[in-house]
């Protein structure tokens, strides 16, 4: 028996040493490596039967896994394209059988031995990964076999990806590639795939997946470091935001987690929140609500918030601040907001 594991794994090196000459003389457009490599090579179809003859005999892990590592016979799809030489083309065939059949027996084998964790990849096949994924399974971002749904985003997948890897502490080398794996993302790799903070809701919505990862450190920039701060809780806030909607001060497509955002009250980087009253019940409106523990309320205003989708001028702020302290019977909108304001300080948690 051993005689017969040691003949196997020497097999298996054979094909590996192989095809990496092949392939390595295919990348370099090296014609003769090809044939160098092929030459003297063992019957290919032969080879991959004595191999599986044996593993089959003793399923041995670690000679089923050497396998999943063997080259890709579609590196080779192209070069047989041109192929001119019968003989050569049907050497380099036989190769890329040998290692289809080889790729296929050993994914048999690794989903026969993690027949427990169905569509999971190996490094992922266990009970703690298995549970944070069902998570994402629940919120309609997989499906049951862990694959994304339809209208699942690439962003959502690196919001996944990194709450996993966070939660579960991988070290950079697995932090985003067997996720790249398990979601066969190609070329497009998790950690240069943009989260657009535009969709707060959204964003927000595969976050609180995962309350115990700090997505604010991952996904915030310089813009996003100081926000207001407030003395009113989340309930609080929300309940304000719903009513200025209501008046028509706040544009309804405005998400309730953006305006938590901008005072902290979420742990998800701002983005600017678009007022649809006038330009002063703007003014009024921030610096009632925040310039008591906001001195440079007016600058953050001018970072936070929009005025009809147009971009708010800090001097202008401070101009019309003026104008609102010294004739604020011309503005029927300050009463109102002073009751909103006042009814949301009220509200108990």
């Amino acid at each position: 028996m051993i005689n017969e594991r040691h003949e196997a794994a020497m097999a298996i090196a054979i094909i590996n040493r192989t095809s990496k000459q092949v392939y390595d003389g295919i990348r370099l457009s090296n014609i003769d490596a090809v044939e160098y490599a092929l030459a003297e090579h063992p019957d290919f179809e032969e080879t991959a039967e004595s191999i599986i003859s044996y593993i089959e005999q003793d399923k041995d892990k670690k000679l089923y896994d050497q396998l999943v590592y063997l080259v890709d016979s579609s590196h080779f799809s192209k070069f047989y394209k041109t192929l001119k030489d019968e003989n050569l083309k049907n050497e380099l065939s036989e190769l890329m059988d040998c290692l289809d059949t080889l790729h296929e027996y050993a994914k048999q084998c690794i989903n026969e031995y993690y027949k427990e964790y169905p569509g999971l990849v190996p490094f992922f096949a266990n009970d703690e990964i298995k549970d944070l994924l069902d998570r994402a399974v629940k919120a309609g971002l997989l499906d049951e076999k862990y694959q994304p749904m339809k209208t699942t985003k690439r962003y959502h997948l690196k919001l996944i990806a990194y709450g996993i890897a966070t939660i579960k502490e991988l070290k950079t080398r697995n932090k985003w590639c067997h996720f790249e794996k398990l979601w066969n993302t190609g070329c497009n790799r998790l950690s240069a795939i943009r989260v657009p903070m535009t969709k707060a809701r959204d964003v927000y919505r595969v976050t609180k997946l995962y309350p115990e990862v700090d997505y604010y450190s991952f996904l915030n920039t310089k813009e996003c470091v100081k926000t207001f701060k407030t003395s009113l809780n989340k309930e609080q806030v929300t309940w304000l935001c719903k009513m200025l909607k209501a008046n028509g001060f706040l544009d309804a497509k405005v998400s309730t987690e953006s305006f938590l955002a901008i005072m902290k009250l979420l742990r998800i980087p701002p983005s600017p929140i678009n007022w649809t009253g006038s330009l002063n019940s703007l003014i009024y409106f921030t610096r009632e609500m925040f310039m008591e523990l906001n001195p440079s309320f007016a600058h953050l205003t001018a970072n936070w918030f929009t005025n009809n989708n147009a971009n708010v001028n800090y001097g202008t702020i401070k101009t019309k601040s003026s104008q609102l302290n010294r004739f604020p019977e011309r503005y029927d909108f300050i009463p109102l907001i002073d009751n909103l304001i006042l009814q949301a300080k009220h509200i108990e948690e």
